[in-house]
């Protein structure tokens, strides 16, 4: 099992790139023995930082984390987060030795090649959280397209609700891998909008100590679910599902400990 003492942690994260963290971290876990007779389990993760949904480079609990953790822990698994970039998510599954993904959607596959890997060959769990898709400004009034030059967001993501202005060149893409820094340039007018999900955003406007914002319904939006996904290990998207049932009050308390509302807060 993973060991993570904070020199090693220190050590690692001094001297390596993230992919190469990634592999250490990966490469460590696996080689190691547990006495518990627990299965271990690879689980696909994001590598950027996205609290309070997941964060897995602080260190620090998420909502991921405390509930795959608590599913793990039920069933007798233990799981090791491998960070991933996001510019080759759809083919985690199939270049990667990963056993489960976190987060997935059958409409994040964003090519022929992928669709064509992925048809009858995954497994996606009952949906584990709704979030909202949308455009977010400082001034909730901006209502012409013509207003966005700019555009933020975290490299690898898509704003596919601007795809034809970004690919007419009217609204410039800007991306970084640091959501903090997006929601900086944001609040100094150096971006118009940004495409992130708000209660994201409104943890990272929260520690800038600026005021909660929403997205922005002059422009289109739209709902979008989290699951949990699979390509070798559909027994444990079905024990997820059961856990995701019977643990209905768990769920719910940790959205309320994280401050993440239910899409129709943004949307009403």
């Amino acid at each position: 099992m993973l060991k993570k003492t904070a020199l090693v942690s220190l050590l690692i994260f001094s001297c390596l790139s993230t992919a190469q963290v990634s592999e250490a971290l990966y490469s460590s876990s696996k080689n190691n023995a547990d006495a518990n007779n627990e299965l271990e389990l690879v689980v696909g993760v994001e590598d950027v930082a996205y609290f309070p949904l997941f964060d897995f480079f602080t260190g620090s609990p998420t909502f991921t984390t405390e509930l795959l953790d608590e599913f793990a822990s039920q069933n007798n698994y233990k799981f090791i987060y491998y960070p991933m970039p996001v510019k080759r998510f759809g083919m985690w599954l199939f270049e990667k030795d990963i056993d489960l993904k976190f987060p997935d959607n059958s409409r994040w596959n964003e090519s022929e090649e992928i669709n064509k890997l992925a048809k009858d060959k995954l497994t996606y769990s009952d949906t584990v959280l709704n979030l909202v898709a949308g455009t977010i400004t400082v001034d909730p009034s901006v209502d012409d397209t013509q207003d966005i030059k700019v555009l933020g967001t975290l490299l690898g993501f898509f704003p596919t609700l601007w795809i034809e202005h970004i690919s007419n060149n009217s609204v410039k893409l800007y991306e970084t891998s640091s959501t903090l820094m997006l929601l900086q340039q944001l609040v100094r007018g150096q971006l118009d909008a940004v495409n992130l999900e708000p209660n994201v955003v409104n943890h990272y406007l929260r520690k800038l100590n600026k005021p909660r914002v929403t997205i922005n319904k002059n422009f289109k939006y739209e709902i979008y679910s989290y699951h949990l996904s699979t390509r070798q290990h559909p027994r444990v998207i079905a024990q997820f599902n059961e856990f995701l049932k019977n643990n209905k009050s768990f769920v719910e308390g940790l959205k309320k400990k994280y401050q993440i509302l239910d899409p129709e807060e943004y949307i009403r």
